[in-house]
């Protein structure tokens, strides 16, 4: 409704006092004419977009970003690039990394409990009393990232890993699966880095992405665990009258399996986190 935005095309546009700015614009494209009338520089900022003065300039214009696609279409790098980036080149494994162990830390028991909330003195405080589960999660550290460490080394200096070879897909499907095998913050970091073009080449970037909606489930056995411990009970069939063997989805900070109240009879969706 305002009278700045009547009379819409793009081939001609008045924006008042803008003029650096304009006089930078001006030459982006054909048909593209931007001034500021010396006379109106007083009033009020307001953009006017005026009938065109050329016909067919914008018809030019979406023609040479035509022409512009083609050509980034045309090379190689760029196209696997935009593939890359949109997922298209995923592959349709039911999960990445399949059969991959989650390294477990078994917490004693204490009469204290692990902090649900960030924070930092209570952490420290619950993790001094468990020195063997600190020196279990570092060597855990040490055994799966070092190892995987020295075999990209020895790959990097063999000259294997130049950007899209087969040797760097290869070392990043196997840093995929260490990331999974040590849980969800190394998953996180793995799907962080599965946007970073800058970091790896597009066929890389195809291994990382997978751990955004394809990370297997770790083994129910450890969840079946988790939901005895949590809700204080010997057997789930105690709360549940029926339960999915196998979670139905996972993800990287959990997995859901699909059970039945056996008061009340109402179907749930019992989630464990990692």
């Amino acid at each position: 409704g305002s009278p700045c935005m009547q009379g819409l095309h793009l081939s001609h546009i008045v924006v008042r006092p803008a003029m650096p700015l304009l006089l930078a614009l001006s030459g982006l494209a054909p048909g593209l004419a931007l001034h500021a009338p010396a006379a109106a520089r007083a009033r009020s900022p307001c953009m006017q977009i005026k009938s065109p003065e050329r016909p067919g300039s914008v018809a030019d214009m979406s023609a040479a970003m035509a022409d512009m696609r083609e050509q980034l279409a045309a090379d190689e790098r760029t196209s696997a690039l935009i593939s890359a980036m949109r997922g298209t080149n995923i592959n349709d494994d039911d999960n990445a990394a399949s059969g991959t162990t989650l390294q477990v830390v078994e917490m004693r028991a204490g009469d204290d409990s692990l902090p649900t909330e960030y924070d930092p003195a209570a952490l420290s405080a619950y993790f001094r009393k468990r020195p063997g589960a600190v020196l279990t999660r570092i060597g855990q550290l040490a055994l799966y990232g070092g190892a995987w460490v020295a075999k990209t080394l020895l790959s990097a200096l063999r000259g294997e890993l130049t950007s899209g070879s087969e040797g760097e897909v290869a070392a990043v499907a196997g840093l995929r699966d260490v990331l999974v095998s040590l849980g969800p913050f190394y998953i996180k970091l793995g799907q962080a880095l599965s946007i970073r073009p800058d970091i790896l080449s597009p066929q890389a970037m195809v291994q990382l992405q997978q751990l955004c909606d394809k990370v297997p489930p770790f083994e129910s056995a450890v969840a079946m665990q988790c939901v005895r411990d949590e809700l204080g009970v010997e057997d789930v069939s105690e709360l549940f009258s029926t339960i999915t063997p196998e979670p139905v989805a996972a993800a990287s900070l959990g997995q859901v399996y699909k059970a039945t109240l056996r008061e009340g009879g109402d179907e749930v969706a019992v989630k464990v986190q990692r």
